[in-house]
């Protein structure tokens, strides 16, 4: 598959605000101090500035604005430059909505997370990526 532009999605903007606001709500609704309210709330939001900077806007060193499927290896590109090749692990989700990419990475400890909703990608290349990894062999059922 040729290289795949990623796009700022929408889609995952709106529910990741929905999810925080939330999660926000929730932290005042505990039955605790004034101040661990407030810390809460600044960690929660620090955190969804950073998800949303990264992995929806697209706009940190660290955001991968590209990718490129080799049948079981997928090769990210970072707005900084670099190329980071991973293999697809087998808990991946491929769903005409929504693809869920769990992508581990030589040099990192943790499986990081590919997100694609359907704006996230022309529509056609979201179609191609989604049969080449449903049944060229990339994810494999467990």
């Amino acid at each position: 598959m040729n290289c795949c532009k990623l796009y700022p999605s929408r889609i995952f903007l709106a529910l990741l605000l929905g999810a925080y606001s939330l999660a926000i709500l929730v932290v005042f609704i505990l039955p605790v101090a004034a101040w661990i309210h407030y810390t809460l709330a600044c960690l929660l939001l620090s955190w969804l500035t950073g998800y949303v900077l990264r992995d929806v806007l697209l706009i940190l060193p660290s955001s991968w604005v590209a990718m490129r499927l080799e049948e079981e290896k997928v090769v990210l590109f970072c707005r900084n430059g670099k190329e980071l090749t991973g293999r697809i692990l087998p808990g991946s989700l491929v769903t005409p909505l929504l693809t869920i990419l769990n992508v581990s990475l030589p040099a990192k400890r943790f499986a990081r997370n590919v997100i694609l909703f359907p704006d996230s990608l022309d529509q056609q290349r979201f179609r191609e990526m989604r049969v080449q990894l449903k049944w060229g062999g990339a994810i494999k059922e467990s």
